[in-house]
C-alpha cells in the first residue's frame, strides 16, 4: 500500500526525534563515565552526578525506545501507533511551548538581570540572538507536534490506520492514490536531505554570530570564517537538494563531504588537535561573554575524543545509506 507523504515525513521527524533522545542516552553514559573519574571519588558532587545520569540515561533509553516502536508501528498502520504518536505529539507542542515562552522571557528580562563581571555589549548582543534561535527551535518543536496532533486525527489519515472490509463485486476497491512528491524517493535518502538541509542552517548560524571557524585542526577568524562557513552552508544545500532529486553528483558529493569529516574528526583526537580544540572553545566562550574555567580543561579533552568517536560512526552510518540506495539515483547527464 502507497505510504501518504505527510506518513512518510512524520516517520523522519519522529526519527530525528529518536536521534536526539539516543545522543542523550549516549551523553549520559558519558557524564557517568567522567563523573567516575572526578576527584576525591565519594565526594557529594560524584555522586550527584552519576545520579542524574542514571535517571536521565533510563528516561531517554524510554523515550528512544518508545519512538522507535511508534516508528515500526507508523510503517506497518497499527492503530496503536496513531494514539502514540498523537500523545508524543501532545508532548511536543506542550514542552515546545513552555520552553519557547520561557526563553523568550528570559531574552527579555536580560537586560535587568545580573551579568557576569567584565561580560562586554557584543557579548551580551550574542546571547541575546543565541536566546532568540533557541526560542525558534522550541517554536518548531512545538510547531511539529501540533502538526502530528491534527494530521493524525485527519478522517483520511485515520482511515490508514482502521481496518478494511474485504471488497467484492459490489464494492470495486477505490482507484490508487496519484504519485506524491516523495514518490520513488527512499526514506533514508529523504531523511539524509532533510539532515543536510538542517545542517546548511546549521553552518550559516555561527558565521551571523561571527564565531570563529574549526577545520582540520585549525582555528580560522575574521572574514576567513565567514567564507568556510559560507562554503558549508552552499555545500550542504546542495547535497540536499540533489538528495531530493535523486541526483547521483549529490549522492557523490555526500560521499567525499562524509570521507573529508571523517579525516577532521580523525585530526581531532590527536593530542595537538585537542590542545587546539580547547583554545577554540575558549574564543567562542569569551564571544559569549563566558569566563575560562580551567577545572573543565580535562572535562573538554575528554568530551572531544567522545565526540569523535561518536561522529566517525555516524559517517559510517551516513556512508552506508549513500552505497545502499545507490540504485534510486539517476545516473548524471
Amino acid at each position: 500500500m502507497r505510504r501518504p507523504a505527510g506518513l512518510i515525513l512524520a516517520q523522519i521527524a519522529l526519527a530525528a526525534l529518536a536521534f536526539f533522545e539516543l545522543c542523550g542516552v549516549v551523553g549520559m553514559v558519558a557524564m557517568a563515565a567522567f563523573g567516575s573519574r572526578m576527584q576525591p571519588p565519594s565526594s557529594a558532587a560524584t555522586h550527584l552526578l552519576l545520579g542524574i545520569a542514571a535517571v536521565f540515561g533510563l528516561l531517554f533509553s524510554a523515550l528512544t525506545t518508545w519512538s522507535i516502536l511508534t516508528i515500526v508501528g507508523l510503517g506497518r498502520l497499527r492503530s496503536w501507533a496513531r494514539y502514540s504518536i498523537l500523545v508524543l505529539g501532545g508532548l511536543l507542542a506542550l514542552l515546545g511551548a513552555l520552553f519557547c515562552a520561557g526563553t523568550l522571557i528570559v531574552r527579555a528580562l536580560a537586560p535587568t538581570l545580573p551579568h557576569p563581571p567584565g561580560q562586554t555589549p557584543e557579548a551580551m548582543a550574542v546571547n541575546s540572538y543565541i536566546l532568540l534561535g533557541s526560542g525558534i527551535f522550541y517554536a518548531l518543536v512545538a510547531a511539529v507536534g501540533v502538526w502530528w496532533l491534527v494530521y493524525f486525527n485527519l478522517r483520511a489519515t485515520r482511515a490508514l490506520f482502521t481496518p478494511q472490509p474485504l471488497f467484492d463485486s459490489a464494492y470495486p476497491p477505490p482507484p490508487p492514490l496519484p504519485p506524491g512528491p516523495l514518490e520513488g524517493i527512499p526514506t533514508p535518502i529523504l531523511a539524509l536531505s532533510i539532515l543536510y538541509g538542517i545542517s546548511a542552517v546549521g553552518t550559516a548560524i555561527p558565521a551571523f554570530l561571527r564565531f570563529p571557524a574549526y577545520l582540520m585542526g585549525f582555528i580560522v577568524t575574521g572574514f576567513a570564517a565567514h567564507v568556510v562557513y559560507a562554503v558549508f552552508t552552499v555545500l550542504c544545500g546542495y547535497v540536499a537538494y540533489g538528495l531530493f532529486r535523486l541526483d547521483n553528483r549529490a549522492r557523490i558529493t555526500a560521499l567525499a563531504y562524509s570521507a573529508f569529516g571523517a579525516v577532521h574528526l580523525g585530526l581531532n583526537m590527536l593530542p595537538s588537535s585537542q590542545a587546539r580544540m580547547l583554545v577554540y572553545l575558549q574564543q567562542v566562550n569569551a564571544r559569549m561573554g563566558v569566563p575560562p574555567n580551567p577545572a573543565t580543561t580535562n572535562l573538554n579533552a575528554s568530551y572531544q575524543l567522545f565526540i569523535s568517536v561518536f561522529g566517525l560512526v555516524l559517517m559510517a552510518v551516513v556512508v552506508w545509506v549513500l552505497i545502499r540506495y545507490r540504485p534510486a539515483f539517476k545516473p548524471a547527464a
